[in-house]
């Protein structure tokens, strides 16, 4: 029986070949732990409700949509599509679809970008030796850094702002998820621009 990880890399990598050479080169780069993590980020967007064909749509959604047709934008156009909030705030932050899916695909690529893995990797590094009492997060997104850091800080109180209703959602839902809410955990949904 397949696990839910293989069930994902097999259905992004039959429906992508860019993709399929990626993982391929790439996965072996992962610790035992790190593809612990990634399986339990897929078991819990599963939790929600999404099939794994839906997690690799997303995924695939974030590599195609967000990354490549926004490179693609910007190498043409010399500028990004997007120059102020108002333009991106109804498209992107306070569309719940494509929030949920770039989200989604943003969590997975964590694991599976090695610039976003070392980035992680730094973040577990740096926050284990930080001293204090409060954490703050702006702009949690899937919630994967601020699990990280209740994980494996020894700091008392966390609070994560995030402009997006759905990103808050998803983070919050991912601390329940992992077991690591207790503590002072807490977080806002920031409603003031500025």
């Amino acid at each position: 029986m397949q696990d839910n990880l293989e069930k994902f890399l097999n259905l992004v990598t039959q429906k992508s070949a860019l993709q399929n050479k990626y993982i391929k080169k790439y996965l072996p780069n992962l610790t035992a732990q790190e593809i612990e993590d990634l399986k339990q980020l897929i078991g819990f967007y599963e939790s929600l409700g999404y099939s794994i064909e839906d997690i690799a749509e997303y995924y695939l959604f974030f590599v195609e949509r967000i990354i490549m047709e926004e490179t693609k934008y910007f190498v043409e156009h010399g500028t990004y599509r997007y120059s102020t909030f108002k333009e991106v705030s109804s498209d992107v932050y306070f569309n719940d679809l494509f929030m949920t899916k770039y989200m989604i695909g943003l969590g997975v690529s964590t694991y599976l970008w090695s610039h976003h893995l070392n980035g992680l990797r730094f973040f577990i590094n740096f926050i284990s030796s930080v001293k204090g009492e409060n954490y703050l997060e702006i702009g949690p997104g899937h919630g994967e850094y601020f699990t990280k850091a209740l994980k494996y800080s020894n700091l008392k109180f966390f609070h994560a702002v995030d402009l997006s209703e759905s990103s808050v959602r998803l983070t919050k839902q991912y601390v329940d998820y992992c077991k690591l809410g207790g503590g002072g955990a807490s977080l806002h949904r920031e409603q003031k621009f500025f």
